[in-house]
């Protein structure tokens, strides 16, 4: 049960950092090392949080994933950024502040039960977020707001599954905090910017 509260309490500060980008960024023309540093931040952070497992097993993975998670800082903020200067702006940190609650619920709840055949849980949650990402990338080409819609609702249901797996892969096997963590930021991520596509 500990590691998995150091899984949600590290993931939601990576959130945390992420709507600080939002909120800091109002107003400012460039926020590109605005939005790398407090990524950075939320990074040592996270290390703080796993030190003693990253610093036992797995700290070359820790560190790509550190600079991946560096260099998406850098190109979210810019996208961050842009939405936090028009009118939508305050409806962005609201979606984060839900995926933040969302993560949370989802994640207390999916350590109450335990889902037996974990890898077929995998393929099929792997199969459909390809699928998802083939139909969003159409959506980019296909001027259709109904289908956009519903990729997006699709999506914001899909990734709320992939917490209670990453969750569930945490309480079964060996994976190292800082990897569950850094997947549940992913997942809320996600979540938080199919919610702004949704109501916006």
């Amino acid at each position: 049960m500990t590691k998995i509260v150091k899984c949600l309490a590290a993931s939601v500060w990576m959130l945390l950092v992420t709507l600080a980008v939002i909120f800091f960024a109002k107003g400012i023309e460039t926020n590109y090392w605005l939005g790398g540093g407090l990524f950075i931040v939320g990074l040592v952070l996270l290390f703080t949080v796993c030190a003693n497992e990253v610093l036992v097993k797995g700290f070359v993975g820790f560190v790509f994933a550190s600079v991946f998670a560096v260099i998406q800082g850098f190109m979210l903020c810019a996208f961050l950024g842009e939405a936090a200067q028009t009118p939508e702006g305050h409806l962005l940190e609201l979606c984060f502040l839900a995926a933040i609650l969302i993560l949370i619920v989802v994640g207390l709840i999916s350590t109450l039960f335990c889902i037996k055949n974990l890898e077929t849980f995998f393929f099929v949650l792997m199969g459909l977020t390809l699928l998802t990402l083939v139909a969003m990338i159409v959506t980019l080409f296909v001027a259709d707001a109904m289908f956009a819609y519903s990729v997006s609702v699709f999506a914001i249901f899909l990734f709320t599954t992939w917490i209670i797996y990453d969750l569930q892969e945490a309480m079964q096997n060996d994976t190292p905090t800082w990897s569950v963590a850094y997947a549940l930021y992913l997942d809320g991520m996600n979540i938080a910017v199919n919610l702004f596509d949704v109501i916006d």
